[in-house]
């Protein structure tokens, strides 16, 4: 049978604990979504190409902040292990680590393998949990480096790190500990750090702070939240940026037009929901001139909840699908009263598949099909391409309609 997966290449060994974090979790979430979708059989995974590199030959290849020519050898050796991983036949690579990914502009060059940076996916969900600062945790080359907090920019979010260099040389002893399997205390001192620093700087006018563990080894000092993207500890809100770089990846190497798993959604979900609902639509709403507020947010999901499915991907709700199919008084017509789907599955193919599934469906029923996009949303264009044409407007909707309606 075709894979539903595209093949995964990934640059280990840096350290090798984190390669097998990657790992783990990216068959996990491929395992679940098998037992989602109520697949029987063996559950279908994705291929891997690793190439471990060696951590202390890494090491000793860094140059020196400020000084690029330094860097030459570090470049080449982390880009010869993309190369391979290009001649494996891989689709597309990572690299488990953040160190690296300071570098990454230049090792990428003359790779033509797409390569998911760990920053970027970093930057999106601090976006997505209203985080405005983050403290970068890291090795050296990352605290010294512009990369992180350039692409944080970008964003909207300022960032600082350490500036005390006794708090620098316990996180550099704190990162062997951890790469050594020595946990103890770890949590505790990391937070202690976290709280000098941040007393350091000014506090953002708006959103939160989070501490941002950029280095794989640093999770490991909290055991127990290891399949957290974003966690509390001890009052604290922290980003794990090696789970955020997995399950990127995880979401990268399904094939487009694959399906979501769906149930019903629960009042458990409404938290999830709203963070959907803040990056789905916030921006064209406020685009629009429209309300965005808690309030507001929390009645739209609420509304017509016994209707509503949560789309699923490998454990996590990454859309929603709210619809009637036929009321008493108009049982041929079904409606769509929202439709999302995360912005890292956006052009995918899922809405696509989804869509023409439930076309299929209303087919059978002998039903029509009706919906109102945003006036500048772009998904109105997926469904003009699927045959949906339009019958009306409001202020802030064109209401479309499959199949045409009969003259």
């Amino acid at each position: 049978m075709d894979s539903g997966y595209r093949k995964i290449g990934m640059v280990g060994g840096v350290a090798w604990a984190s390669t097998l974090t990657y790992y783990r979790l990216i068959c996990q979430w491929s395992q679940q979504r098998h037992q989602e979708l109520g697949r029987a059989g063996t559950p279908d995974m994705p291929e891997f190409a690793i190439e471990s590199v060696n951590i202390a030959e890494s090491h000793g290849r860094r140059g020196v902040a400020g000084d690029e020519a330094s860097w030459a050898d570090f470049d080449a050796y982390f880009r010869a292990a993309l190369l391979r991983l290009q001649a494996s036949g891989a689709d597309f690579a990572l690299i488990a680590s953040n160190t690296p990914h300071n570098r990454l502009e230049a090792i990428r060059r003359g790779v033509n393998l797409p390569i998911v940076s760990i920053f970027e996916e970093v930057a999106q969900a601090c976006v997505n949990a209203g985080v405005t600062q983050l403290l970068i945790l890291g090795t050296e080359p990352t605290l010294q480096g512009q990369a992180l907090p350039e692409v944080l920019a970008r964003y909207g979010i300022t960032s600082c790190v350490p500036q005390d260099p006794a708090d620098r040389r316990q996180l550099a002893r704190l990162i062997a500990q951890l790469q050594a399997g020595e946990v103890s205390s770890a949590a505790q001192a990391l937070g202690a750090m976290a709280e000098r620093a941040f007393d350091a700087v000014a506090a953002p006018p708006y959103g939160q702070r989070a501490i941002g563990l950029a280095c794989t080894e640093l999770p490991l000092a909290f055991p127990a939240q290891l399949d957290c993207a974003c966690f509390e500890h001890a009052g604290a809100l922290y980003i794990n940026t090696s789970l955020i770089h997995a399950r990127a990846a995880f979401e990268q190497a399904l094939r487009p037009g694959q399906a979501l798993a769906r149930r019903p959604a629960t009042e458990a979900d409404i938290p999830a929901l709203l963070d959907l609902r803040r990056q789905t639509f916030h921006r064209y709403m406020a685009e629009a001139g429209m309300a965005i507020d808690a309030d507001t947010d929390l009645m739209r999901v609420r509304f017509q909840m016994d209707k509503a499915q949560v789309l699923l991907l490998g454990g996590r709700i990454v859309g929603l699908l709210k619809m009637s199919r036929g009321e008493a008084e108009h049982p041929s017509r079904w409606h769509i009263y929202q439709l999302q789907i995360s912005p890292h599955l956006q052009n995918r193919g899922f809405g696509g598949h989804l869509m023409r599934e439930l076309m299929d469906q209303a087919k059978d029923a002998g039903a029509a099909l009706s919906l109102g996009v945003l006036k500048n949303n772009p998904a109105q264009a997926l469904y003009r391409r699927l045959g949906f044409v339009d019958t009306g407007e409001n202020e802030h909707e064109f209401l479309l309609q499959w199949p045409a309606p009969v003259a």
